[in-house]
C-alpha cells in the first residue's frame, strides 16, 4: 500500500512496475484477496475498501469502526477485521456490510481464520484469542507471548511474537 497517499499500488510481478494506483480509504495498511477481490483495511478511518480485482476500481467502501483496522484475513466466505477498538468484525462479501462484532476484551492485531474459528493475535494481553466462527463468541484465551501475527498451516496457528524474535504453534483441534 502507499500509506501516505491513501492508494493501493497494483505491481506487475514480471516486469515489476506499477500498473495501477487505486485511491482507497485514509491510511490503508492490511491486504487480503478473497472472493474475487482485494480488500484494504484502512487504518485511519475504521474501513474496509473493496476491490474489483478486473477494473482495478473500488466497488465499495465498507464502515467497520470509529478507529484504527488492524488485520485482515478472508476464509469460509467472510472477511474478517481486527480494530483497535477491541473489536473483531465479519463482513459478508455477499452484502457488503459489517454483520457481526465480537468485543475481544483488548487490542487485537493479526487474524486468522480456519477450522471452524477466528485466532486473533493480542499482543498486549500476550495471547491468542480463539473466537467460535460460528457462535461468535470467545472459546479460549491462549497465552502467547507478544503475539503480532498469526497464520494457519493445516492444524496449527503459526504465532510471531515480535519482543521475543520467536514463532509458536497453537494446535487448532483438542
Amino acid at each position: 500500500t502507499d500509506f501516505a497517499n491513501d492508494k493501493l499500488v497494483r505491481i506487475d510481478p514480471a516486469s515489476h512496475k506499477i500498473v495501477a494506483s487505486i485511491k482507497v480509504g485514509k491510511g490503508p495498511k492490511p491486504v487480503v484477496i478473497g472472493a474475487g477481490s482485494v480488500w484494504v483495511g484502512n487504518s485511519n478511518d475504521g474501513t474496509v475498501s473493496r476491490i474489483d480485482i478486473a477494473s482495478n476500481s473500488v466497488t465499495a467502501t465498507i464502515q467497520v469502526t470509529n478507529t484504527a483496522v488492524n488485520g485482515l484475513c478472508f476464509a469460509d466466505n467472510a472477511v474478517w477485521v481486527t480494530t483497535v477498538d477491541f473489536g473483531l468484525s465479519k463482513i459478508d462479501p455477499a452484502t457488503n456490510k459489517a454483520t457481526a462484532r465480537v468485543n475481544v476484551e483488548t487490542i487485537p492485531r493479526g487474524v486468522v481464520a480456519g477450522n471452524g474459528a477466528v485466532w486473533v493475535a493480542a499482543p498486549l494481553a500476550t495471547q491468542v484469542i480463539k473466537v467460535d466462527a460460528a457462535a461468535l463468541k470467545i472459546s479460549a484465551n491462549i497465552a502467547a507471548g507478544n503475539a503480532i501475527g498469526v497464520a494457519l498451516v493445516k492444524d496449527w496457528v503459526a504465532v510471531a511474537n515480535y519482543n521475543e524474535g520467536s514463532v509458536a504453534l497453537i494446535k487448532t483441534s483438542d
